[in-house]
């Protein structure tokens, strides 16, 4: 696969599964969603629209996230820190990144976080904007959640962390916990 430049001009979304890809030129198309999965991407050229990003399980090098990306998903992949984020980003996912240690400064406008199953501690300068935050099985403690936004309108936790915050946001609608190991999980849809 090379580029697609000029083969798509109309293409929104591109999913890339299971590949070996040397090269990839997207700067021409119009790419706005882009999600790479169980594949590695030597060079990759970025379209100039992109407004999302997954990768995971992704095994090439740290890359230079757009400053158009406004949601990037990292799911299983191996950096040892982040990338910086792009300042307009509104919704960052890095659940199952395990390298990650900590987070970088996190931009004002980041309404969705969420750090299932990682180590990133301590958790750090939460964004006043933010509306969902997921901290399920990570090693975020209940002393960093003491002073979680008012727009706050859903958090997942682990139920020994909740026990110990104080005080919830009144703007909260959804608390979400996860199921002890070896039981499965009830939803209340």
């Amino acid at each position: 696969m090379g580029t697609l430049r000029e083969t798509s001009p109309r293409l929104r979304r591109l999913s890339i599964q299971n590949s070996n890809i040397v090269k990839l030129d997207l700067s021409g198309s119009a790419v706005e969603d882009l999600e790479i999965v169980d594949s590695t991407v030597k060079d990759l050229v970025f379209p100039k629209n992109l407004v999302r990003l997954t990768l995971s399980n992704h095994t090439t090098e740290r890359l230079r996230i757009p400053k158009t990306v406004r949601a990037l998903r990292l799911n299983q992949v191996q950096w040892k820190e982040l990338p910086e984020l792009p300042r307009n980003l509104e919704e960052l996912d890095i659940g199952d990144c395990t390298g990650f240690l900590k987070l970088p400064l996190l931009p004002p406008t980041l309404r969705v976080l969420r750090l299932p199953r990682t180590r990133i501690s301590p958790l750090g300068v939460v964004p006043q904007r933010l509306e969902e935050l997921d901290v399920l099985d990570s090693r975020i403690k209940a002393a960093e959640l003491q002073d979680l936004p008012s727009t706050l309108r859903l958090l997942a936790v682990d139920p020994q962390v909740y026990g110990e915050i104080r005080r919830l946001p009144s703007s909260l609608r959804d608390l979400r916990f996860s199921p002890p190991p070896d039981e499965p999980a009830v939803s209340s849809r």
